[in-house]
């Protein structure tokens, strides 16, 4: 009979993708969440002593989200901060540059398994490096879309640069709540 924390490893690896997926190229495995520029990285303890607690610990923290079905037990988020050089001679305005300050955050479990049984403790382990990779690629892919705006906005006419880097903003925000990690 598997414990309730192996039931919740088991749904977040089966956690079904959206039918919708970005069109924008996956982004490349094995990159961590420390390497990732910006990164503020947080974690909150688990003291439970088993993982049935654990779980309930997690549920509390980080419940079911409706879309997934399914206990990730991290939080994620990001934000940017989009920048744009113009230059103007006479009425005529160009946008010659842009880069958009990309930072993250990520709220992990933390929790010492040297309390649990081995096959317990295994257990654990694989379900945060799964957390953890999960949270990673979600923000990377984030990140590597940030580039959209830079291409959306140079060359152009100042007030056409502004429209187009506000759209490309729009689709990188809806693209990141779309996205499902694929790492299970």
């Amino acid at each position: 009979m598997l414990t309730s924390f192996a039931v919740l490893l088991a749904a977040v690896q089966a956690t079904p993708s959206p039918a919708a997926v970005p069109s924008a190229p996956l982004t490349a495995p094995g990159r961590s969440l420390r390497d990732l520029p910006g990164i503020k990285i947080t974690y909150h303890d688990i003291s439970e002593k088993d993982l049935k607690d654990i779980t309930k610990a997690l549920a509390k923290k980080k419940p079911l989200t409706p879309a997934q079905q399914a206990l990730l037990g991290a939080t994620t988020d990001w934000k940017t901060n989009p920048r744009m050089t113009q230059l103007k001679k006479g009425t005529e305005c160009t946008a010659t540059s842009a880069a958009i300050n990309f930072s993250a955050s990520a709220d992990l479990p933390r929790f010492n398994p040297a309390s649990l049984k081995p096959a317990d403790a295994a257990e654990w382990t694989k379900y945060l490096a799964l957390t953890e990779a999960q949270a990673a690629e979600k923000l990377w892919f984030a990140y590597d879309r940030r580039t959209a705006f830079e291409q959306a906005v140079v060359g152009k006419p100042c007030d056409v640069a502004s429209r187009d880097g506000n759209a490309a903003l729009d689709k990188m925000k809806a693209d990141a709540a779309a996205f499902q990690p694929t790492v299970r």
